[in-house]
């Protein structure tokens, strides 16, 4: 069994469609949590393990249409691979693991309209 110490990041990215860039990032820090995990358990069921935790100790938020989310795993500076078990990657008995979860938040073209102007007229088409 191993005893890792989560250190949560939330990053949100507002994403540009026109720009096709990042417009802004924020990342917000969040309480740690502690995890006794087996080391046959995969990178991906630990960020799922960690994230199911966080959210039953915060108030839990629904996910916009237009938010995507991308779950990574640090230890020491190296994102760990989704598929691969604890035990490959040697993490020791009481590890610090950073999980960071990506929100992106798709900022698209919009539209104005003014519902105030009538243009059906046959004068304003020439």
């Amino acid at each position: 069994m191993l005893t890792i110490r989560v250190r949560p990041r939330l990053e949100i990215n507002k994403w540009s469609l026109y720009h096709n860039s990042t417009l802004s990032t924020k990342t917000i820090i969040l309480d740690e949590i502690v995890l006794s995990l087996s080391a046959q358990k995969t990178v991906q069921e630990l960020s799922r393990t960690s994230w199911h935790q966080i959210y039953d100790q915060e108030a839990q938020t629904e996910l916009k249409s237009d938010l995507t989310t991308e779950d990574r795993v640090l230890c020491n500076g190296t994102q760990l691979m989704a598929d691969k078990r604890l035990e490959e990657y040697r993490i020791p008995h009481a590890a610090d693991l950073v999980v960071i979860r990506r929100l992106f938040v798709v900022e698209g073209w919009k539209i104005m309209t003014d519902s105030n102007h009538d243009s059906s007229s046959d004068e304003e088409d020439f």
